[in-house]
């Protein structure tokens, strides 16, 4: 196996090199994979094309003749694409979205989820020595990080470098007694007790119980 490499297993699980279960996503990933599997037909999809992209260039105050000029297409052809008669090629539909200073991404943004679930047999876990954690999060624009972590007793886990990039990080305790080292300055969680702090500070967490201890960790922006 090679540099980032991923094993799978029969029931669409893998270890990636890192150590990481990860498992292989079963959801759409494109615009258009994911239109395609919430029911939209090709003329549905011109449909929906065309409104969204006239919607985008009365917003930006362009005619059509003027977005033609920028784009090189016809008048008629991108009147035809607005009223959803023709199908536009992942050239053509680029060509328009960037001179009307979009993301492809965005004209289908109104297929896009509301929200995106990770499931419980879904989630990223990776195990260490020293316990294991479970990715609860999946945001789109990667400004938050949630872990479900489990210390094993007597883990003793510093934070990493990424995690010292973040600008906060809290830490709340569902079971079991943590103690945490800021600095020089150390905070022991029962239960039910949360800590928040700023990411740079240097610390450790650690488990100095004889029981596993389980704790939610936020981290905003998401460790690089």
């Amino acid at each position: 196996m090679g540099p980032g490499e991923t094993t799978r297993k029969s029931d669409g699980t893998g270890t990636g090199t890192d150590g990481t279960l990860q498992r292989k996503a079963s959801a759409a990933t494109g615009p258009i994979d994911q239109m395609a599997a919430q029911g939209a037909t090709a003329e549905s999809l011109k449909q929906a094309i065309g409104r969204r992209l006239r919607h985008v260039r009365f917003e930006a105050g362009l005619g059509v003749r003027e977005l033609a000029a920028r784009t090189g297409l016809t008048p008629g052809f991108i009147s035809q694409l607005e009223n959803g008669r023709v199908m536009p090629s992942v050239v053509t539909l680029a060509r328009l979205c960037e001179s009307l200073h979009i993301s492809i991404s965005d004209v289908f943004s109104a297929y896009a989820p509301k929200g995106r679930l990770v499931r419980n047999a879904d989630r990223a876990l990776r195990v260490t020595p020293e316990g294991s954690d479970e990715m609860l999060s999946a945001d789109p624009t990667g400004r938050l990080w949630v872990l479900l972590a489990h210390f094993s007793p007597g883990a003793t886990i510093a934070g990493s470098g990424a995690a010292r990039q973040t600008d906060v990080k809290c830490i709340h305790i569902l079971a079991g007694r943590l103690t945490v080292v800021l600095d020089d300055e150390e905070q022991s969680l029962e239960t039910g007790d949360s800590l928040t702090f700023v990411g740079l500070h240097r610390h450790e967490m650690k488990n100095l119980t004889d029981e596993q201890v389980d704790a939610l960790i936020v981290m905003t922006p998401a460790p690089m």
